[in-house]
């Protein structure tokens, strides 16, 4: 769950979405009016996090992220 309180640093979170556009100004100001807490799938549909897995397979997707990020670093290095 994302809680978007003040009392949880959650207004840090809100101005990074609010100066990245990640969410829209209007949803960014819902959760920061409301703060309401918001399930995985909800921070995914506004745009807060890329990807959503259960926990069962967290570390299964970790590592396969974990390793397309090595693979793309030996087959190109980073621009200077």
């Amino acid at each position: 769950m994302y809680d978007l309180t003040e009392t949880d640093s959650g207004t840090e979170e809100l101005k990074a979405a609010l100066r990245g556009r990640l969410c829209g100004f209007s949803h960014a100001l819902e959760l920061m009016f409301l703060s309401e807490r918001i399930d995985a799938r909800r921070a995914e549909t506004l745009g807060l996090v890329n990807r959503v897995v259960p926990d069962t397979r967290l570390p299964e997707a970790v590592f396969t992220l974990a390793n397309s990020l090595v693979q793309r670093d030996q087959r190109s290095p980073m621009p200077a």
